[in-house]
């Protein structure tokens, strides 16, 4: 994706609006935001987020469709944070709307470091990156709740995906049965996978390698349009990371 990034630091995390028009992303310690008018037209010169971002470390931003709430980890000082990265969340009234000031999840946090995953549309289920897992390394957690408005369950691990090598950046389709992610199991770079359920609630089959997208070199960071026909990603194959998109 040409217009976002640059040769002289890094662009990983792509997560965009349900139309497509905004995408956020992280470059060094900050999120940085790019807007455009259409999905035919051009990106915007992209900016860092001035309501996300902070003198810590804000990484693997993940909004909603409605572009009204977003998920980050960060390292900043709060009075409610649990230590290492923790999992924050912002939201807006609007898409013109400042975001409001970031308040840690309590709940999906713990002394480790814990990271969000792309949230379905409904805002009930949430996949968490933790090097918490059982396993020891990033390991893949899922949490639920009944309704927005009730408290995130205590993250459990996601057994049949998870290995000791590492698993991260994952994304969840709005119907809670397809699992973007990526990891390492097969190579000392991470690669993209996906993996399946016949319904919200049941254990994932064995995890895809899309080696359509994969490459020698890192690839990882999916996002994917509602419609499944786009995806961003972020890879080293240029020789730093990029974003990247593909089609079908």
């Amino acid at each position: 994706v040409t217009p976002l990034n640059t040769s002289t630091a890094g662009e990983d995390d792509p997560t965009l609006t349900g139309d497509m028009l905004e995408i956020y992303y992280n470059r060094g310690d900050d999120i940085w935001v790019s807007t455009r008018s259409s999905v035919t037209a051009a990106w915007s010169a992209p900016a860092p987020e001035p309501g996300l971002s902070s003198a810590s470390t804000e990484t693997n931003p993940e909004i909603t469709p409605d572009g009204l709430t977003i998920f980050f980890a960060s390292t900043r000082p709060h009075a409610a944070a649990k230590g290492g990265y923790d999992i924050f969340v912002s939201t807006r009234a609007s898409r013109g709307a400042a975001w409001s000031t970031p308040t840690p999840v309590t709940e999906l946090n713990t002394a480790g470091s814990d990271h969000p995953g792309g949230p379905p549309s409904d805002l009930l289920t949430m996949i968490v990156i933790s090097d918490t897992g059982a396993l020891g390394a990033h390991d893949l957690l899922i949490s639920a709740r009944p309704a927005t408005s009730s408290p995130w369950s205590a993250p459990a691990p996601l057994s049949a995906l998870n290995t000791s090598s590492q698993e991260s950046s994952a994304w969840l389709d709005a119907t809670a049965t397809l699992l973007y992610f990526a990891s390492s199991r097969q190579a000392a770079n991470h690669d993209i996978y996906l993996a399946l359920r016949p319904g919200a609630g049941q254990p994932f089959g064995a995890p895809l390698n899309l080696t359509s997208l994969n490459s020698a070199d890192t690839d990882e960071d999916p996002w994917l349009s509602p419609d499944l026909r786009t995806i961003y990603f972020s890879s080293t194959r240029s020789g730093s990371n990029d974003l990247y998109v593909a089609t079908r």
